[in-house]
């Protein structure tokens, strides 16, 4: 898919040249609307929540380079199913909606309608 602005090529260097920006800020919005979390996981939890949407940003850039939504969906199960044998309670859905929305509002229209 081409867009008649940026290639797949700009959008993934985009993607990856703000994905500690976006991380931390879906970090921050995370914790914001769970403040209970810092409570229960403190500043630990908030660095894993950030390293966690660092791995979610690379596995969405990779997909987006081999066109390839399927392979990001299954690095989503895995992740649900790791999450899971921990006992860790994540809503997914949740997560890459704020991952969604800050690279919408980080890197535009042009990158976004590649993710």
């Amino acid at each position: 898919m081409e867009n008649n602005n940026i290639t797949v090529a700009q959008a993934m260097a985009s993607i990856e040249a703000a994905t500690n920006n976006i991380a931390d800020s879906a970090t921050q919005r995370y914790y914001q609307l769970h403040p209970e979390l810092m409570q229960s996981h403190g500043q630990k939890g908030l660095k894993q929540t950030f390293e966690d949407y660092v791995y979610h940003l690379e596995f969405i850039i990779a997909a987006i380079g081999n066109k390839s939504p399927q392979s990001f969906v299954e690095s989503v199960r895995w992740t649900q199913n790791i999450l899971k044998s921990r006992h860790v309670p994540v809503d997914m859905v949740h997560t890459l909606e704020l991952l969604g929305q800050e690279i919408r509002q980080s890197l535009g229209e042009e990158v976004w309608v590649y993710v």
